[in-house]
């Protein structure tokens, strides 16, 4: 839930910011409502996404429709819908988005399609929005990723912690072991006792978590896991 409203607003401003450009004027002139002086008529962003990514699609059209009050009728959306065994062609697929005329892309969530739309973008410096979290701190020049790096979500989180709420036992709850790379840095300062869990790779892992923790007193935890499966947690 939350990738999708940091992707909605991520969108939503560069939609507001390129138009901006387009239309050869400054902030104050789109802000005052005066006529606007367009060099081009429409310009779209494009995405090749794995076909059952409905959250990207949904927030990038929740994005456009954020901004099209001010902007009518001069953005729209260039969605490619590919199934994951078709990684191989997404290369071809963004080419084709980039010969109809796309201004920048959204990368997809799927990391096979992702290397091949990142790969066309760094070739001809596309403005790219990654939508993943950055564990190989890779970002280059011409993406902006949607996350915050990671050592600054860490030092977030651990000053919230330990500052804030004055926690000295926490359950974290991972979706997959993979999560955990962004929390490297706060759990590497925490000073306390920590419980670690994680929902596994079929995600069916979420009752006996429940069961495990419900049978103590522990009451402190930090859920990094999908919102729907957030909902189960909150009888604890």
């Amino acid at each position: 839930m939350l990738n999708m409203i940091i992707i909605t607003m991520t969108v939503g401003i560069l939609l507001a910011a390129a138009t901006t450009v387009v239309a050869g004027g400054n902030p104050d002139e789109v802000l005052l409502r005066t006529p606007r002086r367009y060099g081009y008529s429409m310009f779209s962003i494009g995405a090749v996404l794995d076909d059952q990514d409905s959250g990207t699609e949904i927030a990038m059209y929740t994005g456009l429709k954020a901004v099209a009050h001010n902007f009518q009728n001069i953005t729209t959306m260039d969605i490619v819908k590919i199934p994951k065994a078709n990684f191989a062609n997404a290369t071809n697929n963004v080419c084709e988005l980039l010969k109809r005329g796309v201004v920048a892309l959204i990368s997809p969530l799927d990391p096979l399609i992702r290397q091949s739309v990142r790969m066309v973008a760094k070739q001809f410096h596309i403005p790219l929005i990654e939508t993943h979290w950055d564990t190989d701190r890779s970002n280059a020049r011409f993406a902006i990723n949607v996350h915050p790096a990671h050592d600054a979500f860490g030092e977030a989180i651990f000053e919230y912690l330990s500052s804030y709420l004055k926690w000295t036992h926490v359950v974290l709850i991972l979706a997959d072991y993979g999560n955990i790379v962004k929390h490297t840095a706060w759990l590497n300062n925490f000073e306390g006792t920590l419980i670690i869990r994680t929902l596994g790779p079929d995600k069916l892992n979420w009752k006996p978590i429940i069961a495990e923790l419900a049978a103590t007193d522990s009451r402190n935890f930090l859920l990094d896991i999908p919102y729907w499966y957030a909902k189960d947690f909150l009888v604890l």
